[in-house]
C-alpha cells in the first residue's frame, strides 16, 4: 500500500507530492496505491459523466478538507461509484470532498462483513428520479459526518437495497420542489444505526418517512407528522442553519443541536 497525489487535468506525473499524477492517470495512481494505500486529491476542481473509484480497498481523499471538488457534468446526475461494476471485498472510501450534482452507487460483496465508507463531504446535488445512494449487495456503506443539501424533484433519499449502515453526524437537508407529492426513502429501515443527525425539510407535509422512533441524538425539523417526537434524545427544533437558503447548513451559535449528540 502506498500514499500517492493527484491533481485535476491531463498529463503526466509521478504521483508525489511535488509532482502528482493528473487525473487522467487514474488508473495508474489507484495500482500504486494498491488495496489499503490512499490518494490524496489535491485542491481544484475535476470534472466528469462519472467517477469511477475501482481499485480494491483504496481510500480517495481531498489532501485538504473540502479542497478538492467532485463536479459531475451539468444536466445530468452522474455517479460515483466504489467498486464499479465489480463486488469489492476490501471496503473503500471517499472523503472530504465538496461534491456536486452526483449520487453514489456502493459495491462490495455480500462474502465482505466490511463496510464502504463517505465520509465528510459536502454533497450539493438535485434528485430526479434515481435516489441518492444505492447498493448492490447486502453490505452496504456507512454515512459519518457529512452534508447533504438535496434538491428534491422524485425519486428516494436511498435505494431500498441500501440496509445495514451507519448513518452518524450527518445534515439532511432536502429543499422539496413544489411538484413533488410525496418523499419515499429507505432511511426508515430499522437495520439502520442512525445517531447524531439533522433532518430538515422545506416542506413537512411532503415527508413520507417515519425516522424519529429509532434515531437517537438526532434533530427533526419541518420532516412530516411522525418525526415530531419518539427515540432517544432526539432534539424537535429548528437546527438554526447560517443560512441554508444559499446552502450554508452551518449551525449558529444559539443553535439546539449543538452539544446535543453522543460521543458513544
Amino acid at each position: 500500500m502506498a500514499i500517492v497525489y493527484i491533481k485535476p487535468g491531463s498529463g503526466t506525473g509521478t504521483g508525489t507530492a511535488s509532482d502528482p499524477y493528473f487525473y487522467s492517470q487514474l488508473s495508474t495512481a489507484e495500482s500504486t496505491a494498491g488495496s489499503g494505500g490512499t490518494i490524496l486529491f489535491t485542491d481544484g476542481t475535476y470534472t466528469g459523466t462519472a467517477f469511477n473509484f475501482d481499485e480494491n480497498g483504496v481510500n480517495y481523499k481531498s489532501l485538504n478538507a473540502l479542497g478538492a471538488t467532485l463536479e459531475g457534468t451539468v444536466g445530468s446526475l452522474r455517479a460515483i461509484t466504489l467498486g464499479h461494476f465489480s463486488l469489492t471485498t476490501v471496503p473503500m472510501s471517499i472523503e472530504n470532498f465538496v461534491i456536486s450534482n452526483c449520487r453514489f452507487v456502493s459495491y462490495l460483496s455480500s462474502s465482505s462483513t466490511e463496510k464502504h465508507t463517505i465520509r465528510g463531504n459536502k454533497v450539493t446535488t438535485s434528485l430526479s428520479s434515481i435516489a441518492l445512494i444505492t447498493s448492490q449487495s447486502s453490505n452496504t456503506t456507512d454515512l459519518i459526518n457529512n452534508s447533504f443539501n438535496i434538491d428534491f424533484n422524485a425519486g428516494s433519499v436511498l435505494s431500498s437495497s441500501y440496509n445495514k449502515g451507519t448513518i452518524s453526524g450527518n445534515t439532511f437537508y432536502v429543499d422539496i420542489d413544489a411538484s413533488v407529492t410525496s418523499i419515499t426513502s429507505a432511511f426508515d429501515n430499522a437495520q439502520f444505526t442512525r445517531k447524531n443527525n439533522i433532518w430538515v425539510s422545506t416542506d413537512s407535509s411532503k415527508i413520507g418517512v417515519s425516522l424519529a422512533s429509532n434515531d437517537s441524538f438526532s434533530c427533526f425539523h419541518n420532516y412530516g407528522s411522525s418525526n415530531t417526537s419518539g427515540g432517544t434524545s432526539n432534539v424537535f427544533a429548528d437546527p438554526q442553519f447560517v443560512d441554508s437558503a444559499n446552502g450554508d447548513l452551518r449551525l449558529r451559535p444559539s443553535s439546539p443541536c449543538i452539544n446535543a449528540g453522543t460521543a458513544s
